[in-house]
C-alpha cells in the first residue's frame, strides 16, 4: 500500500507533458510568423513588419516600464503587435491598442492610488493570449488564405475581449448591484455567472467603439 501510495504522490506531482503555456504560446506564433514571413511576405510586407518589430519592441518595454505588464507579458505582447500590425496592418493594430490602453486605464487595480504601480496589477504572458490568441490565429489565416472572413473572425474576437473586459471591471466596483444569470437572485459583484447594468452597459458601449 505505501509502494502504491509513493507512486501516486509521484504521479500527481509530475507536470503534465501536455499542458500548454503561454511560452510555448509565443514560440508557436513567433514561428509562425517567421514562417509567413519568408513564405508568403512580399516586399512591402517585409518592410511592415520589420516597422513592426520595431513599434511592438518599444511598446513591450515601455509597458513594461510602466508596470503594465510582466516580462512574460511584455514579449507576449510584442509578438501579439507585431502579428497585429506586421500581417493585420495598421486597422487592425489600433484596434488592439484601444483594447490594450482602455482595459489597462480601466482596471481596478489603477483607480487605487497606493496600489497603481503594484506588481498585480501587471498582466503576464497568460491574460495576453487569454484576450489575443484568437486575433493572432485568424490574422494569421487570413494573410495565407486570402479569405475576409478571417479577417472579420479576428477583429469580432478583440471586440469581443474588450466588451468582456469593460465588463468585469466597471461592472465590478463598490456598491454595484448584480444579479446570477441563471436565478436572477442578488448577488456580491465579482461572483461568477453574476450580471449587472453597468457591467451590461459597458460591454455594449465597448463593443459599439470597437464595431463602428
Amino acid at each position: 500500500m505505501q509502494f502504491l501510495s509513493t507512486i501516486e504522490a509521484s504521479r500527481k506531482n509530475q507536470a503534465n507533458p501536455l499542458k500548454v503555456t503561454h511560452r510555448h504560446i509565443n514560440i508557436f506564433f513567433l514561428f509562425s510568423l517567421i514562417f509567413v514571413f519568408f513564405i508568403f511576405g512580399e516586399v512591402d510586407d517585409h518592410v511592415r513588419i520589420g516597422i513592426a518589430v520595431l513599434l511592438a519592441a518599444l511598446f513591450g518595454v515601455t509597458a513594461f516600464l510602466l508596470n503594465w505588464l510582466t516580462y512574460d507579458g511584455a514579449l507576449a505582447a510584442a509578438i501579439f503587435g507585431v502579428i497585429s500590425f506586421g500581417i493585420g496592418d495598421w486597422q487592425v493594430a489600433a484596434i488592439v491598442l484601444f483594447f490594450f490602453i482602455s482595459a489597462s486605464l480601466l482596471s481596478k487595480d489603477v483607480m487605487a492610488t497606493e496600489d497603481a504601480r503594484s506588481i498585480k496589477f501587471r498582466r503576464d504572458g497568460r491574460q495576453v493570449w487569454a484576450n489575443g490568441f484568437w486575433l493572432c490565429l485568424w490574422i494569421l489565416i487570413w494573410f495565407i488564405s486570402e479569405n475576409p472572413i478571417f479577417l472579420a473572425a479576428s477583429v469580432t474576437s478583440i471586440v469581443a475581449a474588450t466588451a468582456d473586459t469593460w465588463a468585469t471591471e466597471l461592472g465590478n466596483r463598490p456598491n454595484t448591484k448584480a444579479y446570477l444569470i441563471t436565478t436572477l437572485k442578488e448577488v456580491s459583484a465579482g461572483t461568477d455567472g453574476g450580471i449587472s447594468y453597468k457591467g451590461s452597459l459597458s460591454a455594449l458601449m465597448g463593443s459599439v467603439i470597437l464595431s463602428t
